[in-house]
């Protein structure tokens, strides 16, 4: 998953996070959901860039 944010006034990228994680056909819908969640959780934990990177 990669999530990109944007300048709204630039179109700018100003921040890319990613994760890899699998999203298996055998889980049901709730699984599914919490693992992106989850994933997007793990995600937005490295924003705001601590300074230095």
């Amino acid at each position: 998953m990669i999530v990109d944010l944007v300048d709204n006034k630039t179109g700018k990228l100003v921040w890319r996070g990613t994760v890899a994680d699998t999203i298996r056909d055998q889980n049901t819908p709730q699984e599914r959901a919490e693992s992106i969640n989850n994933a997007i959780g793990q995600v937005m934990m490295n924003y705001p860039p601590k300074t230095g990177q």
